[in-house]
């Protein structure tokens, strides 16, 4: 890019001001300040120009936290995701693989039962009774739960009384098709190797990575977890790279340690390995989250922790030694007590008060006070998703119970804590909209903007704060200095929205969208006459 000058708006710089004018040169902000003070800029005459009407201008947006290429394969599976009954469960799965040959593998997702009629999950019986010539797998929205048939069962060589932790078994002893946690990932395994070819896989990343970017995305940290079926390939994104078709940043996280000597931040700007990441509990919704005290509408469970503390110091102290960044999946307060402990250990074996890189710590939807302060004095980073609140607000209750709802999603008292907070969508669970996480943040209501004051409103986040979650802090939670605002010398991702944010009812956030999006002073939304582009 030569130079592009952006005037008439509100540049919201992410670094404490909103300006009146932004000035672009090559990859880089050159300019930002007053109209007057940017205009007199010696490339300023130079430049081509967006002018606007009063509309809102801030840096790139980042999802924290995301399984893309799961949610790129979607696009080849039955999409279960606006289903609200058993019944029509059924049919979908019946119509979806109309076209299968016989034993080939059926697979569908985003299923989530908490929104239908009767709330339960369907069982192997359920899908036998299809009829199919079929190995059928079922993934639940939260990614933590599988359902499959007899037939997937035994293409897997798993017999029906097998006993198998995560495995769940019906009234006659056999096991039922219910399969959560790590009981379920050789069926997905073995589901997905039969389904999806490398060069599919690179085509339907690269078309995912361009939609996204349209919502004002210029970076994503996808986190692949090949144990769950939801691999990432560091390989995918250097080839899109390559081949310049790349839309966007990728910051990406495996459940793995690498086998070369490797560190956090090895790559360029645009793909780079940055850590490791395990899952110390499952979730909410599949009843598999850790928890100190049981589930209140299940008094006889607690949850799963997936993994020992020994093995949770093993692996910290290896991210350590190794200087690679740690991203721990905790839900339940059990599993966020099980790796403040861990981390603690390692940081007072080291002589240390944190991580060289922070650890980050993925999701934390139910936190007491006295873990935010144990949080707060290790210095970690909480990966939140804010659109978990409007998915679970009517389900949480029951699992819950009133007590523990007064410490659920409480994104407020984290940062006013001191947590540094990223925000992400965990897609496939949610929207990869980050607008619709911003909305969520701020306003913590359903769809229908109910409860009117918000769901436990003390917990509200500012729109500044949200923006910055989005924005500026994820860059932070890396250690990464020259991206994240609009300063001069910083990286040129700048997103021009369609609306000024700051005049409009905040139950409009969730409907904002970019007019034009830059990643590295390059154009990947919006319709300049001439303008490079990086996607063909």
């Amino acid at each position: 890019m030569e130079y592009l000058l952006i005037e008439g708006g509100k540049v919201w710089t992410g670094a404490g001001t909103v300006e009146e004018a932004l000035l672009l040169g090559g990859d880089k902000v050159i300019a930002v300040g007053s109209k007057s003070s940017v205009q007199s800029h010696p490339k300023a005459a130079k430049a081509k120009k967006i002018a606007l009407k009063g509309e809102t201008v801030i840096p790139g947006m980042t999802d924290s936290h995301l399984h893309l290429t799961a949610v790129a394969k979607y696009k080849v599976a039955i999409d279960l995701s606006d289903v609200k009954s058993k019944e029509e469960f059924l049919q979908r799965i019946k119509k979806g693989a109309e076209n299968s040959t016989p034993g080939s593998w059926v697979y569908a997702s985003r299923l989530n039962e908490a929104h239908w009629d009767r709330p339960a999950l369907p069982t192997r019986e359920d899908l036998d009774s299809l009829n199919l010539p079929n190995p059928i797998v079922v993934t639940r929205i939260c990614s933590h739960t599988n359902v499959v048939n007899t037939n997937a069962l035994e293409k897997c060589g798993i017999p029906l009384d097998a006993d198998i932790e995560g495995a769940v078994k019906g009234l006659d002893g056999k096991l039922n098709g219910i399969l959560h946690e790590q009981a379920g990932f050789n069926v997905v395994e073995k589901m997905k190797k039969s389904l999806y070819t490398q060069e599919r896989v690179t085509e339907l990343v690269a078309e995912k990575c361009h939609e996204i970017a349209a919502y004002g995305l210029t970076a994503i940290h996808p986190c692949g977890a090949f144990s769950y079926g939801l691999e990432e390939s560091l390989e995918v994104y250097q080839s899109l790279r390559a081949a310049n078709r790349l839309s966007l940043r990728v910051f990406a996280y495996f459940d793995f340690m690498p086998n070369l000597p490797i560190s956090s931040g090895l790559g360029d700007d645009w793909v780079k390995y940055q850590g490791w990441k395990t899952f110390l509990d499952g979730s909410l919704g599949a009843a598999t989250a850790a928890f100190t005290e049981p589930y209140s509408d299940n008094p006889e469970s607690c949850g799963l922790l997936n993994h020992s503390l020994d093995e949770v110091k093993g692996w910290l102290e290896e991210c350590q030694s190794r200087g690679i960044q740690a991203q721990i999946h905790v839900i339940g307060d059990r599993a966020l007590d099980q790796a403040l402990d861990a981390i603690e250990y390692v940081v007072s074996k080291r002589g240390t008060t944190s991580h060289s890189l922070p650890v980050r710590l993925a999701h934390t939807q139910l936190c007491r006070p006295d873990q935010i302060k144990r949080m707060a004095s290790l210095r970690v980073v909480c990966d939140i998703q804010p659109m978990f609140l409007p998915s679970d607000m009517h389900m949480a209750p029951s699992r819950l119970g009133e007590k523990r709802l007064e410490m659920a999603y409480p994104w407020r008292s984290l940062y006013d804590g001191g947590l540094l907070l990223t925000g992400s969508s965990d897609t496939p669970a949610e929207s990869i909209n980050p607008w619709t996480g911003v909305w969520a943040a701020v306003n913590r209501t359903g769809a229908d903007g109910k409860p009117e004051e918000g769901w436990t409103p003390k917990e509200k986040l500012t729109l500044e704060q949200a923006l910055k979650i989005y924005t500026v802090n994820p860059y932070k939670a890396m250690g990464y200095e020259n991206i994240g605002t609009l300063e001069v010398g910083k990286k040129a991702d700048v997103v021009v929205l369609n609306n000024d944010i700051w005049g409009m009812p905040t139950q409009k956030l969730k409907d904002v969208t970019p007019q034009y999006v830059f990643v590295d002073g390059l154009q990947s939304v919006g319709d300049l006459t001439d303008w490079p582009t990086i996607s063909k």
